[in-house]
């Protein structure tokens, strides 16, 4: 196994896990920023779940730091395969 390809399997990894959190942190949604359409929903499902912090109660923003890191680590393992496959 290359190490390009053990880097690009962390990588998606941590992106499952990170999509796991954004569903978890979702189903916290404080209920008076819920609307009938779900729109507020939606956008804690975005990519940039972490940072609305204003739509999560306790639970959900506990969640939002260590949805800050692994986005962060995500995108460093992804930068990181792009620079090994160009070698």
């Amino acid at each position: 196994m290359s190490m390009t390809f053990a880097v690009l399997a962390v990588a998606i990894v941590l992106s499952i896990g990170y999509v796991a959190m954004a569903f978890a942190a979702s189903s916290h949604v404080k209920p008076e920023k819920r609307d009938s359409r779900g729109v507020n929903r939606l956008i804690a499902l975005t990519l940039w779940w972490p940072f609305y912090t204003d739509l999560y109660d306790e639970a959900g923003l506990r969640l939002c730091p260590y949805g800050r890191l692994l986005l962060f680590v995500a995108v460093a393992a992804y930068v990181a395969h792009a620079a090994l496959a160009a070698q």
